[in-house]
């Protein structure tokens, strides 16, 4: 009987002995493994990759991504292994997957990092596109790592050149087309084939392309100033127009030729048709258009180079004035160029320019420009004028003690960025800032800034790891997403994303290539100081976070945007590309980017942030975080 009771005992001893794991039977047992690689590297056909483990206890691995597949998901005690299957990446990106092994306690990560294949891709390529019969120019947004080039078989489509630099990582840039003159009697339409250099046709993208007919030229259009010379040739004359400080000189059966102040020739040939002057030089070519409007005849003067990169582009407003007159040539935010004409007799003509004053009606008394060339023509430049304020100008000429003016001209100054976005601006204090957070999508030299949306977190980090300038419109939507949700901003008109401001990294605002509009630029830590100086905020509010001064900068809940700067509540971007809380009332928040940057390295910028534990004033962050931004106005060169 003994017996049978210490084989029982035995038994049930053995039953609980397998039933336990090994950490409730040891305590004190230490988990010990290993992994043959912690990082693959995979080209884009993809892989096959084995991976060794060594354990004293039985472990599991899992892949968090669909394209990165296991053989096996776990594995007993000692020397065993498992695949790691990646799949061939279609995809223009570089991905990343993570598998994790464990074994007990212990983890071990094997980072899978799979390179993309050349290739590009199109933000919004079109399906067919109808264009007029003069030359025009298509510009598509792509991300791409290596040159493109488009294609048709009937030979009038051009590629232009582009900024596209080959490489990884993929860099988004614009490929431009061109569509030459149709010159046929007929419409006609051609398929254009897009593709990567090298790459085998199954890659190609394509769209159809509808071109009308050129229209025939109206030789006896004297509308305009700058073609009216030109349609004298058309009729049998031969004439010269000082135009830009070269004189040029139209001649029957299309010769051009163009002589520089320098003393540099230049020839060519010309030609007009519809509403359009063409000059053609060896290197370039240069277009006038006309165009009928409302307000009388207006239109463009464009010089580009062989790739229809544009050298000069000017706007050529309607003649005023009968004889004597003067016409707005060109407008930037701080320059105007304007174009002079004088009929008759001009012996008695001693000085003759334009004179310009803030007031109507200015006389030479005000400030004026001298004209330093004679003749009927003349243009000349007014540099250095401040971005959204408001001139009047009118010619002027002296004969004998008598001084004629023509009629006043009001001009403002456009506030406008590369991509033509026009913004408000308000006065506070001595200062001028816009009254609108910054919306461009390029630098000023043309160059699109790299463009992260929320499925992009990884590209937001890598662009900041690099240095490099990054931009996002809120929480990473598209441009054109309605924010439905904001029922706490006031005053806002349009709720697309695009209107509430670009969302921006630091290494985007001090980029060399600039990002402020022409005639402002990004505010210091000091112009902020002088900023919240002017609404009352102390030295000591800047320490304590006190928000009550910033009633006068924000707009939205109960604060009451008492300058008008129109401060909106639109969160930021973390430097992992995740997007900061906002949607309680204590995490509202936003902050704007100063051009300066800490002894530690911290740009500067001013905050605020919502709630009874909020705060706000000016304060430092990472470099690589996402925030809006505002400009302020350049000062008196």
């Amino acid at each position: 009987m003994k017996k049978h009771r210490l084989i029982l005992l035995i038994g049930l001893c053995l039953l609980l002995f397998v039933s336990c794991s090994k950490d409730e039977l040891f305590p004190d047992f230490i988990y010990e493994m290993t992994v043959s690689k912690e990082a693959i590297n995979v080209v884009p056909e993809g892989t096959d990759e084995t991976v060794e483990v060594k354990s004293n206890y039985a472990w599991t691995a899992e892949s968090n991504a669909t394209w990165c597949k296991l053989s096996l998901e776990s594995g007993p005690e000692g020397t065993s292994s498992f695949h790691i299957k990646v799949e061939k990446n279609h995809n223009i990106e570089e991905r990343v997957a993570e598998v994790t092994v464990t074994a007990g306690t212990v983890v071990r990560k094997i980072r899978v990092v799979q390179l993309n294949p050349d290739g590009f891709e199109f933000v919004d390529l079109p399906t067919e596109v109808v264009v007029d019969g003069l030359e025009s120019i298509l510009e598509l947004q792509v991300k791409t790592n290596m040159r493109l080039e488009a294609t048709s078989e009937d030979g009038w489509i051009v590629s232009l050149k582009d900024n596209i630099v080959p490489g990884n990582p993929p860099k988004t840039a614009l490929f431009r087309i061109m569509f030459k003159d149709n010159t046929t009697d007929t419409p006609r339409s051609t398929v254009v084939k897009i593709n990567g250099e090298g790459l085998p046709e199954s890659y190609a993208k394509t769209f159809t392309v509808t071109q009308e007919v050129a229209p025939i030229a109206d030789k006896n259009d004297q509308r305009i100033i700058g073609t009216w010379l030109v349609t004298k040739v058309l009729n049998g004359m031969t004439s010269e127009l000082a135009l830009l400080g070269a004189t040029m000189k139209f001649e029957e059966e299309g010769i051009y030729s163009e002589t520089l102040a320098s003393g540099q020739k230049s020839a060519g040939v010309w030609e007009v048709r519809g509403d359009r002057l063409a000059i053609y030089y060896s290197d370039s070519r240069r277009y006038i258009y006309l165009e009928d409007t409302s307000d009388g005849i207006n239109g463009t003067m464009t010089t580009t180079d062989i790739h229809s990169t544009i050298l000069y582009k000017s706007h050529l407003s309607a003649y005023n004035g009968d004889g004597f007159g003067v016409s707005i040539v060109d407008l930037t935010n701080t320059k105007l160029t304007y174009m002079m004409i004088m009929n008759g007799d001009l012996s008695n003509v001693s000085e003759s320019g334009l004179c310009i004053s803030q007031k109507e009606n200015p006389t030479i008394t005000d400030k004026k420009y001298v004209s330093k060339s004679g003749g009927a023509v003349i243009v000349g430049e007014i540099p250095d004028l401040y971005s959204g304020d408001v001139y009047h100008v009118r010619g002027y000429r002296i004969e004998g003690s008598q001084t004629i003016y023509t009629a006043d001209t009001r001009i403002e100054m456009p506030v406008q960025d590369i991509d033509g976005n026009d913004y408000k601006i308000v006065k506070i204090g001595q200062q001028y800032w816009l009254a609108e957070n910054l919306r461009v999508t390029k630098y000023n030299d043309g160059t699109p800034i790299e463009y992260c949306d929320k499925n992009h977190t990884i590209e937001w980090t890598a662009a900041g790891d690099s240095k490099r300038g990054a931009y996002s419109w809120i929480f990473g939507e598209d441009p054109n997403w309605i924010w439905d949700g904001d029922n706490f901003n006031n005053g806002v008109v349009n709720r697309q994303a695009r209107f509430y401001g670009g969302i921006y990294n630091w290494h985007a605002v001090v980029d060399k290539r600039r990002l402020a509009p022409e005639g402002w630029h990004i505010p210091s830590k000091e112009e902020f100081v002088v900023l919240l100086g002017s609404i009352g905020a102390s030295t000591e509010d800047f320490a304590s976070g006190d928000m009550n001064y910033m009633n006068g900068l924000l707009a939205h809940d109960h604060y009451q945007n008492i300058t008008g700067w129109t401060g909106w509540a639109v969160s930021g971007r973390a430097t992992d590309g995740s997007w900061k809380s906002w949607n309680s009332l204590s995490a509202r928040e936003t902050s704007w980017w100063s051009s300066d940057i800490s002894e530690g390295g911290y740009p500067w910028l001013i905050y605020h942030r919502r709630g009874d534990s909020g705060d706000s004033g000016i304060s430092w962050t990472y470099q690589n975080e996402g925030w809006t931004v505002r400009c302020i106005r350049d000062t008196a060169k």
